[in-house]
Order: structure tokens, then C-alpha cells, then sequence
């Protein structure tokens, strides 16, 4: 090879190389950029999405303790209702009298000054099933207040006679629940 042939060839790899850059410079580098800018992008999509999937578990962690406390509130108005509701009084009264084997002779239903309601029940049974039903009452779910209490024994069973104060709330007044202080 000519000197003047390796001149050439000097200069057209040159300008090769020069051209190489220009097209690097003009379309590569600015790609390089892109992807860059995009890969910054997926990093902040893949973050909001942990993100969301952290919220939805918390909504659904939410959501199962509301109704937990649904379900709480929803016994709490068993256990004191608005009203007297006299008809759930008796049919629990009726279930415990029941449960523990004695026999409802009588039922009055009243109310005090105060509202609370008043239950003066009598009942005929044994001895245990008479005190299987005070530790029923004890243990309802709803508060039951025992005024009086008389026991009486004929012809082999016990007749007693309770007076029963079913409380209840109020939110119309200041002292709630309903009852003694």
C-alpha cells in the first residue's frame, strides 16, 4: 500500500469513526436517555403498586374490623336497647325459665317513673332449677336488675315470685343507662 493510498484509507476510516459518533451522539445517546427515563418510571409505578396493594390490605383489615364491630354494637343493642321492648324481655325470660326446667305462672309487665322495665314474674319448679335461673339472669346478655325476691315451698316445689328491672338506654337523657345510680 501507497502512502498515498494509506491517506485515504486514514481518512475514510476517519470519517467513518466521526460518522460512528454522529450517530451515536444523535440516536443512541438520546435512547440511552429513554430508557433510563423509563426504567425510572417502571421503579415508580412498581412502588405506587406496593403501595396499592398495602392500602387494599389495609382496606380489607378495615373492613373485617368494622364488622367486627358491627357485630359488637349489633349486641350491645341487645344488651341495651333504646326502648323497654317488653316482648324481647319476656321471650328471654321465657327461654331461661325454659332452659332451667321451671314453669312460668305469671307475667306482669310494667314500667317505673324512671322508664325502666318492670317484670314481676312468678314461677313454679324446684330448688336448683330456681337457682339455675337467678345464675341465667346473672349471665344474660342482657342487664337484668333483681328488685325482690320471695321463695315459697308447697306441695314439694318452690313457688317464687321475682322483681325484675330490664334497664335500658336512653340517648334523649343525661342519665343513661336508665336505672338506679
Amino acid at each position: 500500500m501507497t502512502e498515498r493510498q494509506h491517506k485515504i484509507a486514514l481518512f475514510l476510516s476517519s470519517i467513518l469513526l466521526f460518522i460512528a459518533l454522529f450517530v451515536l451522539i444523535l440516536f443512541v445517546i438520546p435512547k440511552l436517555s429513554q430508557l433510563r427515563e423509563l426504567s425510572n418510571r417502571v421503579q415508580d409505578k412498581k412502588i405506587e403498586y406496593q403501595q396499592g396493594v398495602s392500602d387494599i390490605q389495609s382496606i380489607a383489615s378495615l373492613t373485617g374490623l368494622i364488622n367486627q364491630y358491627k357485630q359488637q354494637a349489633d349486641a350491645l343493642k341487645v344488651a341495651l336497647p333504646a326502648s323497654s321492648e317488653a316482648e324481647d324481655a319476656l321471650s328471654q325470660l321465657d327461654a331461661i325459665c325454659r332452659i332451667s326446667n321451671l314453669a312460668i305462672t305469671s307475667a306482669d309487665v310494667q314500667s317505673d317513673e324512671k322508664g325502666n322495665l318492670i317484670v314481676d314474674l312468678s314461677t313454679k319448679g324446684s330448688y336448683e332449677s330456681t337457682i339455675s335461673l337467678l345464675g341465667k339472669l346473672k349471665d344474660n346478655l342482657r342487664p337484668v336488675k333483681i328488685s325482690s325476691l320471695s321463695m315459697t315451698k308447697a306441695d314439694g316445689e318452690i313457688l317464687s315470685d321475682f322483681s325484675l328491672d330490664f334497664l335500658y338506654f336512653s340517648p334523649n337523657t343525661n342519665d343513661n343507662p336508665q336505672g338506679d345510680k
